[in-house]
């Protein structure tokens, strides 16, 4: 039996639940989680209305055991909100070397190296190599259409 804490995170105007990129891969559940939801490199944090009751009926149905919890603090303004939105592709992508991404500049680039604080990425249209945070790089990186 699978087992997961899952964490809560409030503000004054929403809440959202922290769960791993590959808990929703190993779910299937990747296509049905909103816009409403945000995440990073390797969480999302699925907003408290919709998405969580959709990630809980499908651990429920695999047979998982859930505890939640909070992250004992209120805020005013959760740093949540200045992550992007959720994103499929990057669920089904998972980010790796080699991988070919777009950049908000319009360039197209390829992932150079991963490491703990930043990815280096190196782009195809010219000379141009940059770096973004490791923790958060979809404000940075979009996928390819």
């Amino acid at each position: 039996m699978i087992k997961r804490t899952i964490t809560g995170i409030i503000d004054a105007g929403h809440g959202w639940f922290s769960v791993s990129h590959v808990d929703i891969r190993k779910l299937g559940i990747e296509d049905s989680i909103s816009g409403c939801s945000y995440m990073n490199r390797t969480r999302v944090y699925l907003e408290e209305d919709c998405d969580i009751a959709k990630f809980v009926k499908a651990a429920e149905a695999a047979g998982w055991k859930l505890t939640f919890k909070s992250n004992g603090q209120r805020q005013d303004w959760s740093w949540v909100r200045g992550l992007p939105p959720y994103n499929s592709y990057w669920i089904k992508n998972p980010l790796h070397e080699g991988q070919h991404i777009g950049l908000y500049n319009g360039a197209v680039a390829i992932i150079d190296s991963i490491g703990n604080w930043k990815i280096f990425i190196k782009s195809l249209n010219s000379a141009a190599t940059y770096s973004v945070p490791a923790s958060n790089p979809f404000n940075y990186i979009r996928p390819l259409a």
